[in-house]
């Protein structure tokens, strides 16, 4: 047992001794690689180098291009110049060397300016990392919380609006319920008024005709004209066939002579006819209102 640990404790004399034969030759190396991992795994540097090399590599990119772009036209425009003498050969040559000038120094200049400009903005955003994320939060918030008024304001204004047609609905049913009862009511007295007064009006009627035929005078008045129409008919009718047939007799006479004595008939004929209705219906209209009125 004394053995092993008496082997145990010069093995670490000698590891310890190892330590310090390489320790004072790389102390400062070992130093400076710790610090050095340290600020590479730091976040900070970490987002001060990402950003610096986004805004490098496009602010870069852009400016190259607009250099070539700008070197390019530059360039052709000074080769114009002496185009006379090159013929026309020193404005390809000169665009080329404008855009191979052009090129790295709009690199270079928009390189700088991404890495200075995004540099500084991802250590400006890595430093107030928390007020920005209050902020954002701050915001979030009042979003959410706009939101939901919003949202109950919305849902009592459509709550409100359709109470206001449900009551609105209602009273126009009650409205319309009650004129149309009063409606039919009005109706009903007015059918029942109406129908009363005709039956009135009849009952007057039919009681004044029968006033009236069974009045004495009445009846004897009509039965004097029933026969004085009668009577006087007759006697109109006939004088009316003699006056017609004469008169038609005399106006055939002239046309005797064309038609061998058969205008004479033909035309008493006519006149009889014509007589008789004539004489007919004035004898028993004059008579029966002569008798009529002495009944």
């Amino acid at each position: 047992m004394a053995n092993v640990t008496q082997g145990y404790v010069q093995k670490n004399v000698s590891a310890k001794n190892e330590d310090e034969v390489i320790k004072p030759g790389s102390s400062r190396i070992v130093r400076l690689a710790s610090k050095a991992s340290a600020i590479a795994r730091h976040p900070h540097f970490q987002t001060v180098t990402v950003s610096t090399m986004a805004g490098t590599v496009t602010f870069g990119a852009l400016g190259g291009a607009f250099g070539c772009a700008s070197g390019v036209v530059c360039g052709g425009a000074a080769g114009v110049v002496p185009a006379i003498f090159t013929f026309g050969a020193s404005i390809p040559a000169g665009a080329v060397i404008g855009a191979l000038i052009g090129t790295p120094l709009g690199a270079t200049a928009g390189g700088a300016t991404g890495a200075l400009t995004c540099g500084g903005v991802g250590h400006s955003v890595f430093v107030h990392r928390h007020d920005l994320n209050r902020g954002y939060l701050r915001l979030t918030v009042s979003t959410i919380e706009v939101v939901s008024t919003t949202r109950q304001r919305s849902t009592e204004t459509a709550s409100a609006a359709r109470q206001l047609v449900t009551e609105t609905v209602s009273t126009t049913r009650q409205r319309l319920t009650g004129t149309a009862m009063a409606t039919k009511e009005s109706v009903s007295v007015r059918v029942l008024a109406t129908r009363k007064m005709t039956g009135e009006i009849a009952a007057a009627t039919a009681q004044r005709t029968t006033a009236i035929v069974t009045d004495r005078s009445v009846q004897i008045g009509t039965a004097s004209a029933a026969a004085g129409a009668v009577g006087g008919a007759t006697a109109g009718g006939a004088a009316g066939l003699l006056g017609g047939a004469t008169t038609g007799a005399l106006v055939g006479v002239p046309f005797a002579l064309f038609t061998f004595g058969a205008s004479i008939p033909l035309c008493a004929a006519l006149g009889g006819g014509l007589g008789m209705t004539a004489g007919a219906a004035t004898g028993g209209a004059a008579a029966a209102t002569a008798a009529g009125l002495s009944g």
